[in-house]
């Protein structure tokens, strides 16, 4: 078993914490500092999400869903996180109510978020030549395959339970 002091890790100032498209088994919660959250870091079409101060969390996809980072992670000044493994994450929950709710409302915006991205992008298509409609009518009905196809994942796996 880990002890509190082996789960803590420095970061200092201008370091990648957690870059865009990896996978973690691991989430992280700023014990002291501030990191920058962005997409596309580094390149030119680079965004600022937000700026993460002490107490927040960040990573819980890799160990919530086993998928790559939706965003890298850049400490701003010199960062002290703890890492939070798949394996202590209930336990971490349950001891650290404010950080679950976080998780939540910080899961939800992402949701909101790309949904609204992706609305976006459809209108766009839908409203340009008849190419970029069909575009964006092939696309919408392969969301909705997907999305039927991981419902009835879902649906099996909760039967297991």
């Amino acid at each position: 078993m880990q002890t509190e002091s082996s789960r803590m890790e420095k970061f200092p100032e201008d370091s990648v914490i957690i870059r865009e498209g990896e996978v973690r088994n691991e989430m992280y919660k700023i014990v002291s500092g501030k990191a920058a959250v962005y997409i596309n870091y580094g390149e030119k079409n680079e965004y600022l999400l937000g700026i993460l101060s002490e107490q927040q969390c960040f990573g819980e996809l890799g160990i919530l869903c086993k998928q790559p980072s939706v965003y890298t992670v850049v400490a701003v000044y010199d960062v002290l996180v703890m890492r939070i493994s798949a394996n202590e994450f209930d336990s971490f929950l349950l001891n650290n109510n404010k950080n679950a709710v976080d998780i939540i409302r910080n899961l939800s915006w992402c949701v909101a978020n790309l949904k609204g991205n992706l609305d976006l992008v459809l209108e766009e298509l839908a409203n340009g030549n008849e190419t970029e409609q069909q575009s964006a009518r092939q696309i919408k009905e392969k969301m909705q395959r997907y999305t039927l196809s991981d419902l009835q994942k879902n649906e099996q796996f909760n039967q297991k339970i």
